[in-house]
């Protein structure tokens, strides 16, 4: 287009953009952002989503680092979802503690934490096995009248079988059930691995009979 004397702005860049990171290009998207940024072509909240997200995908948390100071000191807003792409990325590179600071950031910049951030950070930890983090984030999340659901009780419950406390992934089983929220496959198949590292064969056992029962899946 510019060979054609066509003018690139921000709309045009930013359309490139999101059709890169849509289709996994997060490198070519890096590539238009910087380049768009040497043209002197303003950059807004859109762009830099594309651009994180694409980061996201690949778990290239440290350039999503980046971008989110560079949106910071540009003063375009940092919302909830960019957050919680950030986080993404943390994840997906199971940088925990950059995720729990990227969460403590956003209260202090009174950004509002969805349960969806809220489970992204607690799933960053839970592949770590930093249960006792886990836990409270969790409690957190009550406190603040955030829905807990089945996969934030799954992520928790997966801290707890990586971290080797079999006992704790029975007492949040038991916990959904009291609470009514629904138990699946990946619920029961992570505290059944739970009881299997810690030599509980018997209660695997009858967690697969109560699998059975309630008419979950297998996986």
């Amino acid at each position: 287009m510019r060979d054609k004397g066509i003018a690139l702005n921000t709309i045009t860049y930013s359309s490139a953009i999101s059709a890169c990171e849509k289709c996994g290009q997060w490198q070519v998207a890096l590539r238009l952002f910087n380049e768009m940024r040497e043209e002197g072509v303003t950059a807004n909240a859109i762009t830099y989503t594309a651009v994180i997200s694409g980061c996201k995908k690949a778990g290239q948390w440290q350039t999503a680092l980046q971008l989110l100071d560079y949106m910071q000191d540009e003063g375009v807003t940092v919302d909830t979802m960019v957050y919680t792409e950030v986080i993404g990325a943390c994840k997906k590179a199971k940088q925990w503690q950059q995720a729990v600071q990227l969460l403590r950031d956003m209260q202090e910049n009174s950004v509002p934490a969805t349960p969806i951030t809220y489970n992204e950070v607690i799933s960053a930890c839970a592949v770590c096995g930093i249960f006792k983090v886990t836990l409270q984030l969790m409690e957190e999340m009550r406190s603040k009248g955030l829905g807990v659901q089945t996969v934030t009780y799954s992520s928790v419950i997966t801290s707890c079988e990586k971290a080797g406390q079999w006992q704790r992934a029975l007492q949040l089983l038991e916990e959904m059930q009291r609470t009514g929220i629904p138990m699946d496959t990946i619920t029961y198949s992570t505290a059944i691995s739970a009881c299997e590292k810690g030599g509980q064969w018997h209660v695997a056992l009858q967690l697969i009979k109560n699998m059975r029962g309630n008419r979950v899946p297998a996986d």
